[in-house]
């Protein structure tokens, strides 16, 4: 009985998802254009021939009314539509100024006069078209927004910021924003681009490939009433769209630039200290068109943006001294970004009902100088050289099977790939940590030496329309091939600078708080365990110690040989 029950449970909610106007956005990245065709005394119009055409790329589609005088248009691709309907003894109407956005039903109904007339209605932004067939709560960032909406920072993952019930800090550089609250839950975003996975699999809430604000059309955010291809997320959809080409040429191109003296003296940076370098240059072009009219379009995009993120050191000027380090150590660290973006995209209206999109894009991104907490107490012999790239190739293909059934397969590959190097400022020997003062030797990497991750994808929605009713079916396979290399070091932490100093001059070589050691061999049992350590004035303290079967690691710390308090 039991069982019983969760079938027509299971049932019943399928016939839900599939029932008319009880979904979600129209599509990942496409729209869709729906309504009724009625005559003066509001009675339906059936057999009413109803053809869209796209002002931007000449697309065009056609299809009949039904018997409710229902029409409907699946998986349009974006872009600003007329409408014109044609009935047998009625004059023509004819729509314009319709614009279609990421994921928008616009509901557009159409009442047809006696024959002899005809009539044109302009659509502006003042008179709104309707959705009411979406029950998704969310807003799209439309392409005028996003092209004149303020991004310092040249992010476009900061657009999330803009969208209603989410909160957070924005990022400086081209990561996802931090502490992004979204739909009451924390860090939960499912990251898409162009309806594709975009999301790192080892951590919730981060985005796998950078993009450039240059080559972004729309930015769709969903945070509740998903359609079923969406999902597998409590909190939100960011979707971001590219741009595509038109019959008309299109092209820009810009430099920005900041330089030190535009910005104010560091608050925490002492009077005495040198301003650290905070310039910026962007330099970005794009451009579209058409190759053959209403046919075959491209658009490319590329931009190269190097930005200085120098970290503040705190450590003080004779604290460094009493460490037996160089002056320039409390200098700024000065951590930049060398980034740069490639984009190129292809559409191709192949006939009347197939229409193809190729899209690659890639970043490569060198940031010497960094660390994940440089600055402040972390000083410059713990950065390293991070090397980041990224490849990431997408297509789609709409078929249009009758005037009933439309089907998009979607597919792509990703992959990203971190590499933190050490480089002439990177310590050699173990990290260094005098507790409350200073971290200096070598660096941990991050605690993460290499991340390499590879998702192919391939979706298939299937769109059948019936009269008031529209069906879809799909599948989405996602495979996921993530590689992680650990970071090895050793890791000495004393409690004042005087034990610090004891340790290095052999007078008291074993005086610390404590040792870790991260070992990346798998064979090695690696096993936390109690053991006591001495420490001065106390007697035995007990502190955790990792045990890796490795030699006894209570040798004296000495400058050398084996031990590089500097970098090189």
């Amino acid at each position: 009985m039991r069982n019983n029950w969760k079938l027509s449970a299971l049932v019943v909610g399928f016939g839900l998802a599939l029932a008319a106007n009880v979904f979600g956005q129209a599509s990942a990245i496409n729209g869709e254009i729906t309504g009724t065709v009625t005559d003066p005394s509001g009675a339906a119009v059936s057999g009413a021939t109803v053809q869209i055409s796209n002002t931007d790329t000449g697309f065009k589609q056609s299809a009949k009314t039904g018997d409710a005088g229902l029409y409907r248009f699946a998986v349009l691709p974006l872009g600003t539509y007329a409408v014109e309907v044609q009935a047998p003894g009625f004059g023509t109407i004819r729509r314009t100024g319709i614009a279609l956005s990421a994921g928008a039903t616009a509901t557009v109904d159409v009442t047809v006069n006696v024959a002899g007339t005809t009539t044109m209605v302009d659509v502006t932004a003042s008179a709104a078209i309707t959705e009411p067939s979406r029950i998704d709560l969310g807003s799209t960032l439309s392409e005028n927004m996003t092209r004149n909406l303020p991004l310092v920072s040249r992010n476009p993952y900061n657009f999330i910021l803009f969208q209603p019930n989410v909160s957070g800090r924005a990022n400086t550089e081209f990561g996802v924003p931090r502490k992004i609250n979204a739909n009451g839950f924390n860090g939960r975003i499912n990251y898409q681009l162009d309806g594709s996975n975009n999301t790192e699999s080892d951590r919730a809430g981060i985005r796998l490939i950078p993009i450039s604000n240059i080559y972004v059309a729309e930015v769709q955010q969903v945070s509740n009433g998903f359609a079923p291809e969406f999902g597998n997320t409590v909190g939100t959809v960011f979707n971001t769209v590219t741009k595509s080409g038109a019959n008309e040429y299109h092209g820009e191109g810009a430099y920005l630039f900041r330089r030190t003296n535009f910005s104010a003296r560091p608050k925490l940076l002492s009077s005495t200290a040198l301003v650290p370098e905070v310039n910026v240059d962007s330099y970005s072009v794009d451009g579209g068109g058409r190759v053959i009219k209403d046919k075959l379009f491209f658009f490319g995009g590329f931009e190269h943006v190097k930005r200085d993120l120098p970290g503040v050191v705190t450590v003080s000027a004779a604290n460094i001294a009493a460490l037996g380090l160089p002056a320039s150590y409390g200098d700024p660290v000065p951590f930049r970004q060398s980034v740069y973006f490639y984009m190129g995209k292809g559409d191709w209206q192949i006939n009347a009902k197939n229409r193809l999109s190729v899209r690659y894009t890639h970043h490569a991104n060198d940031s010497p100088y960094n660390s994940s907490t440089i600055g402040q107490t972390t000083l410059v012999s713990q950065s390293y050289a991070f090397v980041d790239r990224s490849h990431a190739g997408g297509v789609q293909l709409v078929s249009i099977i009758n005037d009933h059934i439309v089907n998009e397969l979607r597919a792509q590959v990703a992959y990203r790939g971190q590499h933190n190097d050490p480089f002439e400022a990177s310590g050699t020997g173990p990290v260094l940590t005098v507790s409350g003062i200073a971290n200096f030797g070598g660096p941990t990497f991050g605690g993460l030496r290499v991340y390499e991750e590879t998702t192919p994808e391939l979706a298939d929605n299937f769109s059948y329309l019936r009269g008031s009713h529209a069906l879809k079916f799909g599948f989405s396979t996602h495979a996921i091939r993530d590689t992680q290399v650990q970071a090895t070091y050793a890791q000495y932490n004393f409690a004042s600078i005087a034990a610090y100093q004891a340790a290095v001059n052999g007078l008291a070589p074993k005086l610390r708080a404590g040792f870790l050691e991260a070992a990346a061999q798998p064979d090695r049992d690696l096993r936390p365990a109690l053991r006591p350590l001495p420490n001065a004035g106390s007697g035995q303290d007990v502190a955790v110690h990792l045990l890796a079967k490795l030699p006894d690691r209570q040798e004296q710390l000495r400058p050398a040989p084996g031990i590089c308090l500097g970098p090189g």
